[in-house]
């Protein structure tokens, strides 16, 4: 099952460290760095809270500004995807330790991201003062 939810800077960054995103379930990350603004800004592994919240904000990880990126009080960052496997497929993953559900689960996630970042993703960047869509 897939959930939908608008990304606001400041509550995304707070709701990313509050909660435990970084751990692991049977070796597997449930946080990680994926698609082409990762390998752009040089971000692969496990998603840090301090890098998350910069990259929330429209700044680099290390808090330089992102080109072309302009941040204003009503800026969203994005969507927030949430992947779940169905109830009973979690279930006998977790409670069987079936690392085979998990890693499958995980390559179908890992799929369908590229899927929606080859077709759906976008952003708008700022070049001489005019906006433009990539």
């Amino acid at each position: 099952m897939l959930s939908l939810g608008q990304v606001h800077p400041e509550g995304s960054a707070h709701y990313f460290a509050q909660d435990d995103h970084q751990s692991d379930v049977l070796g597997v990350e449930t946080s990680r760095w994926s698609g082409q603004g990762a390998i752009a800004l040089e971000l692969s592994g496990s998603v840090c809270a301090d890098e998350f919240a910069q990259v929330l904000a429209g700044r680099s990880p290390t808090g330089e500004a992102l080109p072309g990126r302009i941040v204003h009080s009503q800026h969203k960052a994005g969507l927030d995807l949430t992947f779940n496997a169905p109830k009973s497929v979690s279930l006998a993953a977790l409670m069987g330790h079936e690392t085979a559900l998990i890693t499958a689960h995980t390559q179908a996630v890992q799929q369908v991201l590229q899927l929606i970042e080859q077709r759906y993703a976008q952003t708008r960047l700022c070049e001489a003062g005019q906006r433009q869509m990539y």
